[in-house]
């Protein structure tokens, strides 16, 4: 019989990142598939395309909607887009790899 091996408990499930900006919760997604898709679009697209595609993968439309509200600044926009992208890889926003 070959070997089975249950990774179960080494996995995360449901527990994507929170964002908070001003006094909004934001959840980002986090998981494979979008992350993929994610490297794609930086790749493949110029910085301001590729942050507004990018940021409709990281959140759902009811958390786009609310930074939509939010009426930022494109620089704003840009360092959102940057901590959501640093928080679905598990990375620090301010640059050191968090520790699991």
């Amino acid at each position: 019989m070959a070997m089975i091996y249950d990774a179960t408990a080494k996995l995360k499930f449901n527990e994507d990142p929170v964002l908070k900006v001003k006094d909004i919760e934001l959840t980002v997604r986090s998981d494979a598939d979008v992350l993929l898709q994610l490297m794609d679009v930086m790749q493949n697209k110029s910085e301001i395309e590729g942050a507004r595609e990018a940021i409709t993968l990281l959140f759902s439309d009811d958390d786009y909607e609310k930074l939509r509200g939010l009426h930022l600044k494109m620089d704003d926009f840009i360092e959102i887009v940057r901590v959501a992208v640093s928080l679905a890889l598990g990375e620090d926003p301010d640059g050191d790899t968090e520790k699991n």
